[in-house]
């Protein structure tokens, strides 16, 4: 299982990627769709670390329970 900290490099990393892909947006814009989502996962990964009630998660649909089950939307607001 990751870390925060492997979770926060790899969000950090896939941002970089992200910035490199909006140069073009033509033939890069399902990519950086793609890219962004991955980032968001990581994201999400790195908070439930701390979570003693999650730590990890194995697939979307385990994430999206825990996400609903113990995180309002307004609590989340601040990774938009």
């Amino acid at each position: 299982m990751a870390t925060e900290s492997v979770h926060i490099a790899v969000a950090n990393r896939t941002q970089k990627t992200i910035v490199r892909l909006l140069k073009d947006l033509t033939d890069s814009s399902p990519w950086i769709a793609i890219t962004a989502f991955y980032k968001a996962l990581h994201v999400v990964e790195a908070v439930f670390f701390n979570d003693t009630n999650i730590q990890h998660t194995s697939n979307h649909g385990e994430r999206e329970q825990q996400l609903n089950r113990n995180y309002s939307r307004s609590r989340l607001r601040w990774a938009v």
